[in-house]
């Protein structure tokens, strides 16, 4: 049986988080889950457990998601085929397939050699507590068969070799009256550091004396800090002021531009497109005026130079009478057939109402 995919759909601090080891046709099957402290190796190791074996009566791992939530699931390789399940948190059926059909436990179990949660745990889930507590019970010769597979799993079958040099480790550190182990080496070492000690020691007057050259070495060095902080302050202060100066020039300068112009508005109320709008009037009749200029100083010229015939200029008024009549002529011509037609139109009318009397025309 050889696990394919592991899917903490809601397990500890997980939630669909999953885990493709692929179908192993890729060279090598080894697979390494690795991260920090706390980052859920220990979690994604028991998730798989729980997918084995099933979920515990009391939960640890149901902190993030309730322990009703839980639900771990995972596709197995095995020799008749891909087998998919995923285990719930209750009491049987708790094993459902692909479809959600419930399957029994030996689905599982049968392809598990028989090895039970606990033995599964010491021969396959390796960490510091199973290494720790399964080698303490095989040095007190006790356990079972499978602590005894577990301790030939972990690599410490040959325990009375393992036992003889933990025996001579142990000599070589400590033994009765022995003079060459390194418990006597440090100890001896020590007495060196201790002579050393009383060599370098002082008595308490001088170490009041030197407590108190301390205080005021301390002392003259805090005031020595502050002389030399206020001493930066004022070079600070002096560059400041010399990068200033050529600023100060300037801004005296552009002062003696603007002063003509003293009672100018600081601002203008208008808006800078109104402005633009103004100069842009402003450009085209100042163009405008220049023409016109130009055009003045032409005629002007062109005026000086005229020579009038005195005599025409004194025809000028007469022709101005003789304007006015013109344009009564006109007029008149112009409605004269219509008076025409009236006066016409009454002989007519007249000569009908005589008629009509009986009288000469």
């Amino acid at each position: 049986m050889r696990l394919r995919e592991l899917r903490l759909e809601r397990f500890g601090q997980f939630t669909d988080k999953v885990f493709d080891f692929g179908d192993g046709s890729r060279g090598s099957d080894f697979h390494i889950i690795y991260g920090p402290n706390e980052a859920g190796k220990t979690t994604t190791m028991e998730a798989y457990i729980r997918l084995l074996y099933g979920f515990r009566h009391q939960e640890p791992y149901d902190f993030l998601h309730g322990r009703s939530n839980l639900r771990v699931s995972g596709v197995f390789d095995l020799a008749e085929g891909p087998l998919r399940l995923s285990r719930l948190p209750k009491r049987a059926p708790n094993l459902l397939d692909a479809t959600g059909n419930a399957l029994p436990d030996h689905a599982v179990g049968a392809h598990l050699g028989g090895l039970s949660e606990e033995d599964y745990r010491a021969l396959l889930c390796l960490d510091d507590d199973t290494i720790e507590r399964g080698g303490e019970d095989i040095a007190n010769a006790r356990g079972d068969i499978g602590q005894l597979l577990f301790s030939a799993a972990a690599g410490i079958a040959d325990m009375s070799d393992i036992l003889t040099e933990l025996r001579e480790r142990a000599d070589s550190l400590f033994r009765k009256r022995a003079s060459t182990t390194r418990l006597a080496e440090l100890k001896r070492e020590l007495a060196e550091i201790d002579g050393q000690i009383r060599e370098q020691d002082v008595s308490a007057s001088q170490w009041r004396t030197l407590k108190d050259h301390l205080s005021a070495a301390v002392e003259n060095e805090r005031s020595a800090r502050e002389e030399r902080d206020r001493l930066r302050r004022e070079l600070e202060q002096a560059r400041a002021l010399k990068r200033a100066l050529p600023w100060l020039v300037e801004h005296d300068r552009l002062v003696g531009e603007v002063a003509p112009f003293a009672d100018y508005p600081d601002q203008l109320d208008i808006e800078p497109e109104s402005l633009v709008q103004l100069e842009k009037e402003q450009a085209q009749l100042e163009a405008k005026r220049d023409r016109l200029q130009k055009e003045i100083a032409t005629a002007q010229t062109e005026l000086e130079e005229l020579h009038p015939d005195q005599t025409k200029l004194e025809l000028g008024a007469l022709l101005d009478a003789l304007d006015e009549l013109r344009s009564r002529t006109q007029t008149a011509a112009i409605d004269l057939p219509k008076r025409r037609r009236e006066l016409k139109d009454v002989m007519d009318e007249i000569s009908g109402c005589l008629r009509e009397l009986g009288l000469p025309p």
